[in-house]
Order: structure tokens, then C-alpha cells, then sequence
């Protein structure tokens, strides 16, 4: 006697979550494949994405430390920001944020750090420096999840869920007109 599996199929919820896990993981490996100046351009198209109007790269050989800079609108308010952009597998840390911030100084509000990998716990701390050029920091997991929220390089598809509607087979008492 064949002994039979009582493992039951998965969920549509579990398939959808497998499927979405996957697109993260493939998200980050394309990333990756990136050249150092196709990065910088990524990270040009991500902050577009974000509201960041009149986006530009720098030129690689005169860029000290920038990668590229725009401006955010809040309002009446407009913040000059530059961005860096490190296509690593290693954690950033608190020299680059240092090295970074000191290219901001007295040209722009803010900085953005964006990167593949993640920071460390000195860089993390280090961005938000009382008294100095506020940094955010961008990691690879944080890029995805933008990615996805704007819908930069992915595209929904919409799916069709068939549901059973129980009422059309529960008679009503005493109605077996049906």
C-alpha cells in the first residue's frame, strides 16, 4: 500500500507571498548587474520616482563624492539634495557617510545615500548627526520596497479570484422551487 502525502496543496495567499519574495530576490540581483554609472542612473530614476523634480548625474570624473543631485518640493519649501549612489554587497560605513557629507557642505539641505547592501550601525547613527547636513539612507531592501510602491520596473497584473457564492445553494426554508 502506497503511503499517501497529507500534505495539502499551497494557499493562494502563500503562492502570492512565494511569488512576491521572488520578485524581491530578482529585483536585488538585477540591481547588482548593474554597472557603477548604470546605478548612478538608477538611482536618478528612483528619485524622479519619488517627487524629486530637475534630477541630474554627475560626471564621473569631476563629481567629488556626488552622484547626482535635484530638488524635492514640500510645499513652499524646495530642498536642494545630493545623492551618492554605492552598487555594493558590503555594508557602508561611517567614513563613507562622513566622506559623503562633507561633499554636501554648504551646497545642499540634504544628502541621500542610496546603496544595494546595508548600513552599519556607526553610518545608521552617524546620518543623523545634530548640527549637520541630515542623510538619508537608502539600503537594498528599502530600494525594493520603493520599486514596488512606485511601480518603477515592475508592473501589477491584475488576477481574478473565483469565489463560490454559498447563498445560491442554501434554500430557503420551505422553497424548493429551486
Amino acid at each position: 500500500e502506497g503511503v499517501t502525502s497529507s500534505k495539502r496543496p499551497p494557499t493562494l495567499k502563500e503562492l502570492m507571498l512565494e511569488h512576491e519574495q521572488e520578485v524581491h530576490e530578482t529585483l536585488r540581483s538585477r540591481l547588482m548587474e548593474l554597472s557603477p554609472t548604470e546605478f548612478e542612473h538608477f538611482g536618478k530614476r528612483l528619485l524622479q520616482a519619488l517627487d524629486f523634480e530637475d534630477v541630474h548625474v554627475t560626471r564621473q570624473s569631476k563629481d567629488g563624492g556626488i552622484d547626482g543631485y535635484g530638488q524635492l518640493r514640500l510645499g513652499v519649501v524646495k530642498v536642494n539634495a545630493a545623492f551618492q549612489c554605492k552598487r555594493w554587497k558590503n555594508p557602508i560605513s561611517q567614513p563613507e557617510i562622513n566622506q559623503f557629507r562633507g561633499s554636501l557642505q554648504g551646497e545642499y539641505d540634504q544628502g541621500i545615500f542610496i546603496t544595494t547592501s546595508h548600513f552599519t550601525r556607526d553610518a545608521l547613527q552617524q546620518s543623523i548627526k545634530p548640527g549637520a547636513v541630515p542623510i538619508i539612507m537608502i539600503d537594498g531592501d528599502r530600494i525594493v520596497q520603493l520599486m514596488i510602491e512606485r511601480d518603477l520596473g515592475v508592473k501589477r497584473q491584475p488576477i481574478t479570484i473565483l469565489e463560490i457564492e454559498d447563498d445560491l445553494f442554501e434554500y430557503a426554508d420551505g422553497d424548493e422551487s429551486i
